[in-house]
């Protein structure tokens, strides 16, 4: 995984979520990146910090389409092989150039930052796989549906 992301185009509403989205969950001690690319696909990667030290991610990855306020998210692929395939919708908004999305089926909300750094300096090498509910981490290649 390799990001170089400037955020945005003003004056298109679809360009502003164009770019690398990251927050740090504290509780989980984790990353979430939301990558939304300008030709409608986009990717989310969970990357965590193992016990031995490296980083590992889960990722989903698939397209994306913009109604108004709400962005709805399709999964393509995925590097778990039990991952949820359904569509999903989110409202949005930018506020001081963060963006925050709200997930319509659990009411969980976001808030975003813009990604700047490339991931690869920030992480190093990067395992690839799938996170258990318990939190075990198991390598897999990404595997379209």
């Amino acid at each position: 995984m390799c990001f170089i992301i400037v955020c945005g185009d003003s004056s298109d509403p679809e360009n502003k979520l164009v770019g690398s989205w990251g927050v740090f969950n504290n509780i989980e001690g984790c990353y979430y990146i939301y990558h939304l690319n300008n030709d409608d696909k986009y990717e989310v990667d969970y990357v965590c910090q193992l016990e031995s030290g490296e980083y590992a991610a889960e990722g989903e990855g698939g397209n994306y389409t913009m109604n108004g306020d709400k962005v709805t998210f399709t999964p393509t692929g995925s590097t778990c092989s039990d991952a949820d395939r359904s569509a999903y919708e989110a409202s949005y908004d930018l506020l001081d150039e963060n963006l925050r999305l709200v997930f319509n089926s659990t009411g969980l909300v976001v808030s975003l930052k813009p990604v700047y750094k490339n991931t690869d300096e920030e992480f190093g090498s990067i395992l690839i796989g799938c996170f258990d509910d318990e939190g075990y981490f198991t390598r897999s290649s990404f595997t379209k549906f």
